[in-house]
């Protein structure tokens, strides 16, 4: 009976160990299941991992491409960039040359403006002294027209009016002359507004007269025109015709001052007329030198050297002279 009971307290342990085995080995299967679905969820975030880390390593492979490609466009923009400041350079240079041209262009338009107002009022001034000299030319021609025959009325009657009044006892060349030098007086007086003492004529010979008549013709043009005229004498000038020399040389100085700014006459056996500062063309010079021609007047040709105009009025008094010298025989 107690062998009997052992074996069942016997069986009871074994029941009771087995048991214990059968939930052991139960957990057992639970803990591996877990650790199986673990193991599973592991691989998957593995697998997953690898294809994160393949995506980053393409977005690598990328970023470097772009990077490199990026590094090429910045090389390319360096150089554009590097052309750019050349070419801003270059145009800024550009424009200051401009700007300068264009401040010489708009001083040289200014220049030229002024130039051309001033030669217009030049050529205006001309066709006034011009038509001046014009006008004062007829009047003392029909003067000296009028005068000659009165010398010649009074070389006609000279036996009945007396030796004495065959000439002038100032030297001068006769009632043309006087009439010719009263005229140009007048004018001088009417213009620089000459004292009464210093008004009439010099009293000698013809040179003396024609050398005092063209300074005051000269200072009745400075006052009235503004052309500067400086009048020098070194060796008297004699010609055989007095009025139609003085009237060549008025005419020829009143149109060389509208064109010339200054003026020097020259008295040395011949009058010699140049002008400075003369700009344009010779034809009213041209014409002035053919009037006195026409009224046998020795003119030499017109020299032209840049902006210097010159010629010269030669007397041709040898013959004459004679001729003088026989009528007061």
């Amino acid at each position: 009976m107690a062998l009997g009971l052992v074996g069942v307290v016997l069986a009871v342990v074994m029941a009771v160990v087995c048991l214990k085995l059968a939930v052991r080995l139960q957990n057992i299967r639970h803990e591996l299941d877990a650790a199986h679905r673990e193991a599973s969820a592991s691989a998957d975030r593995m697998r997953a991992a690898e294809a994160e880390r393949d995506e980053a390593q393409r977005q690598r492979h990328e970023l470097a491409t772009r990077a490199t490609s990026l590094a090429g466009e910045r090389g390319r923009l360096l150089v554009e960039h590097d052309e750019l400041q050349r070419a801003h350079a270059e145009l800024s240079g550009s424009h200051k040359r401009l700007a300068a041209d264009h401040d010489d262009l708009t001083a040289d338009h200014a220049a030229v403006a002024a130039w051309l107002t001033r030669e217009r009022a030049r050529a205006d001034a001309a066709e006034a002294a011009h038509a001046a000299a014009e006008s004062r030319a007829d009047e003392l021609l029909a003067l000296v027209g009028s005068g000659g025959r009165s010398d010649e009325a009074g070389e006609a009657g000279e036996e009945r009016e007396g030796p004495e009044d065959a000439a002038p006892v100032d030297g001068s060349a006769g009632g043309a002359w006087r009439i010719v030098l009263a005229i140009l007086e007048r004018r001088w007086v009417g213009v620089v507004g000459a004292p009464p003492d210093a008004r009439g004529v010099v009293s000698g010979p013809v040179s003396d007269q024609l050398a005092e008549a063209l300074t005051r013709e000269s200072e009745r043009l400075r006052e009235e025109v503004g052309v500067d005229v400086e009048v020098s004498a070194a060796s008297p000038v004699d010609p055989a015709d007095p009025v139609t020399f003085l009237l060549a040389a008025t005419d020829l100085l009143g149109v060389l001052a509208a064109v010339c700014e200054r003026i020097v006459l020259t008295l040395d056996g011949a009058l010699v007329v140049v002008g400075e500062g003369w700009s344009g063309p010779t034809h009213e010079l041209d014409l002035a030198r053919a009037r006195a021609l026409a009224a046998g007047t020795s003119v030499d040709e017109i020299a032209v050297d840049g902006e210097t105009v010159s010629l010269a009025l030669r007397p041709a008094a040898a013959a004459l002279t004679a001729d003088s010298a026989g009528h007061g025989a």
